[in-house]
């Protein structure tokens, strides 16, 4: 990785789901911060929650969380204190 970090800023190394193999952990060990994405309406707490202790028990540094696939029109009461209106024509474009 030395020579992508001398070239570039930021590198993102994708990896299957922590769980059911021992690649993202290893990956996660590798790489200087790791980025944990959850998907809305599919992670479960338990299954989020055991990930995030397998990359902690692997020594990883987690930079934060991203939440992927909210659908903001249906869960729009769970999600709405985080939608902010200049999203709203993205939104519409999409549909």
């Amino acid at each position: 990785m030395g020579v992508l970090e001398r070239r570039f800023n930021w590198i993102v190394v994708d990896s299957p789901p922590v769980g059911p193999v021992a690649d993202p952990c290893i990956i996660a060990r590798l790489v200087p911060q790791t980025l944990f994405v959850v998907a809305a309406d599919s992670t479960t707490v338990a299954s989020a929650s055991a990930a995030l202790d397998q990359l902690r028990a692997a020594e990883t540094k987690i930079l934060g969380v991203v939440l992927n696939r909210a659908d903001l029109e249906h869960s729009a009461y769970y999600y709405w204190p985080y939608h902010q209106s200049q999203y709203s024509q993205y939104y519409a474009a999409q549909s």
